[in-house]
């Protein structure tokens, strides 16, 4: 009976371990998700964490700009933007030959990720015309040749990748999405209004 007993509690603190370890697992992950390696994609400082996947040629994502415009409405919470760059055909590639998510994220290594970010978002079309992006972001200061040279190197293609994987330890398939706590709203179909979005993030804190 004794060793019956032992083996007993050994099992409890085993399966105390795991669920430990499990819980452990989890905030590492949501830690993750709130603090990229591009610190610059943290557009906003607050008490709380909003995190949005997003890209700038997926339609739902450019109709959710209207949470980047007005930022003012969720003045406490972080606002945190992890832009994924999607996979692109030859058609696509040859009309928009860098990636807008490289040059944003490009953009971030000279200060000015949120210039770029907001004028992608905002843009109606899905590919931009290069003569238009070189004017936006020489009205912003940007150094183009750097950019498009950094838009093509490691450091770019590092944070991309970090954002892809920890979309994917979300487990979630498609964008845009967005992260507050443990609650995740994915935008599917009709884009809600600035009010609806608003009151998920309220319950969500």
């Amino acid at each position: 009976m004794r060793y019956l007993y032992y083996f007993s509690a050994l099992l409890v603190v085993v399966a105390g371990l795991y669920n430990l370890s499990g819980i452990v697992y989890l905030k590492w992950i949501y830690f993750q998700i709130e603090n990229p390696k591009a610190t610059f994609q943290k557009v906003q400082d607050g008490n709380q964490t909003l995190v949005t996947f997003t890209n700038y040629s997926c339609g739902n994502c450019k109709k959710m700009k209207m949470v980047d415009e007005n930022l003012d409405v969720f003045s406490n919470i972080a606002y945190v933007v992890r832009p994924i760059l999607l996979p692109t055909n030859e058609e696509r590639a040859k009309a928009q030959p860098i990636a807008l998510e490289k040059l944003s994220v490009a953009a971030g290594l000279q200060g000015k990720f949120v210039e770029m970010h907001n004028f992608f978002i905002s843009y109606p079309a899905a590919i931009i015309p290069e003569d238009i992006i070189r004017e936006t972001a020489e009205l912003y200061g940007v150094d183009y040749a750097q950019l498009t040279q950094d838009a093509q190197g490691e450091k770019v293609a590092e944070y991309l990748s970090d954002n892809i994987r920890d979309l994917r330890l979300l487990n979630i398939q498609t964008i845009p999405n967005y992260v507050v706590g443990k609650n995740i709203y994915t935008v599917r179909g009709a884009v809600p209004s600035l009010q609806e979005f608003r009151s998920f993030v309220t319950q969500s804190q």
